[in-house]
């Protein structure tokens, strides 16, 4: 038995539990429930359901995405400021790293600092130290924007000054350059 607006149908393969007994899956037809809200061509209400969700899904999923991508643009640094006070901390301009394209810079006995760039050492790099050991560094992409260098915690591949002031030289990464650093 079936209640109204259910058509009970032998062939349908789902079957579902009423008060006990089991009856066909409930198909709404546009004939006896008068054509259901939302419902797909075939009258199924749960692929409507499925779609709704389908496409709030989509929709967040764009969402984050736009996000992620503006967070992206806009992570440019600031450059070093320079301090209105005395002070031993003052940024100055430096091309004095060893790049990739050096010799140098394969050489583990090397131990000056190092710098893993895409524009090697042709843009702006700024640097602040103290005494001689470099602490952080900025250098500008191709539009002129500051970016912050990671310093990785050892001067790779060098295998020489860690007895150094500071623990010896540097190695410094454009952000984004190597995957995961």
């Amino acid at each position: 038995m079936a209640g109204p607006g259910i058509v009970t149908d032998n062939n349908h393969p789902t079957q579902w539990r009423k008060r006990g007994r089991i009856a066909a899956a409930p198909v709404y037809s546009s004939e006896t429930a008068g054509g259901r809200a939302g419902s797909d061509s075939n009258g199924d209400p749960m692929t409507s359901v499925s779609r709704y969700v389908a496409r709030g899904v989509l929709a967040v999923g764009c969402a984050v995405a736009v996000a992620l991508g503006a967070a992206g643009t806009a992570a440019a640094d600031e450059w070093p400021p320079m301090p209105d006070y005395p002070t031993p901390f003052v940024p100055f301009e430096t091309k004095n790293f060893l790049t990739p394209t050096d010799p140098g810079y394969w050489n583990p006995l090397d131990a000056r600092e190092r710098l893993t760039s895409p524009f090697g050492t042709s843009t702006r790099i700024v640097c602040t130290a103290f005494h001689g050991v470099t602490y952080d560094c900025w250098q500008a992409d191709e539009h002129g924007n500051p970016h912050k260098l990671v310093k990785l915690p050892a001067n790779i591949p060098s295998v020489t000054g860690s007895s150094m002031p500071g623990g010896g030289n540097s190695h410094y990464v454009y952000p984004g350059f190597i995957p995961g650093i």
